[in-house]
């Protein structure tokens, strides 16, 4: 994937497309036009912010758990040697919450190293630490793209702390940085899900205002992993049983498909 704002327009030719899959080792890459449609229900979408809703402004149930979450909580920048140092029970603990989808745990070096090696970027790389009293709890990772979009990365709460609304808490205080004080255009959680093991998407539409921004989808494959697409694509339903992995590659297929059916490109 580009690493850039979900906004800007991408375009790759098959001949460069080639040229990155080789340098990378990659399997695939997949990419969009940038442009954001609001009209009509989209099969491929990024799920944004672009206004700050002060508490005041929320419905009651929301505002109840909002007051619970900022009394409770503390949130506040935190550095990349603090997360490192911290972490990565966190990172375990949320794991453990994806019941339905088996997950390898990254060794504990790697996970270190992975963050470590955001050191030296602070400009453009921020972490947030939800602390209840003096305890670490939970940790997030944004991007940031000038001032264009704020890509809420990474978001991990031990889960035997959600009783004190730290999600709440966490994301009203990163929306009001990025939206209320720095003017972002936009804050992004990310592209749409294709495994399905977190409700972190539905929670932010429901909670926070995000809306789902539809985009189009490009997809281009190695030639091999290309066969292998193809031959599963008419039997999805069966591997869909199976292997959810591969599953979340056909149902990006069947969107890829869709687009091609709706736009002049082939």
């Amino acid at each position: 994937m580009p690493f850039s704002p979900a906004n800007e327009r991408v375009k790759i030719t098959e001949v460069q497309a080639k040229g990155i899959l080789t340098r990378l080792n990659g399997k695939l890459l997949r990419y969009t036009d940038g442009v954001f449609i609001f009209s009509e229900v989209p099969e491929w979408y990024a799920i944004i912010c672009n206004k700050f809703t002060n508490i005041d402004q929320v419905k009651s149930k929301l505002r109840n758990e909002l007051n619970k979450g900022l009394s409770n909580c503390h949130i506040q920048h935190i550095d990349a040697k603090y997360v490192a140092r911290y972490g990565y029970e966190i990172y375990l603990s949320a794991l453990s919450r994806y019941k339905n989808y088996k997950i390898n745990p990254t060794e504990e070096s790697i996970f270190v190293n992975n963050i470590l090696s955001g050191v030296d970027f602070d400009d453009i790389i921020n972490y947030w630490g939800v602390f209840y009293h003096d305890k670490l709890i939970g940790y997030s990772s944004t991007y940031k793209f000038d001032t264009t979009e704020a890509l809420y990365s990474s978001i991990k709460i031990d889960p035997s702390f959600l009783n004190y609304y730290p999600s709440n808490a966490l994301i009203y205080k990163m929306n009001e940085h990025y939206l209320e004080e720095l003017r972002f255009d936009y804050v992004n959680d990310g592209y749409r899900s294709l495994l399905h093991h977190t409700n972190i998407q539905d929670f932010l539409i429901k909670k926070f205002n995000f809306i789902k921004a539809g985009l189009s989808l490009r997809v281009y494959y190695k030639p091999l992993y290309n066969c292998i697409v193809k031959s599963l694509y008419p039997v999805r339903e069966i591997v869909n049983k199976f292997e959810p992995r591969l599953s979340a590659i056909l149902e990006m297929e069947r969107i890829r498909r869709y687009y091609v059916r709706h736009s002049s490109e082939i």
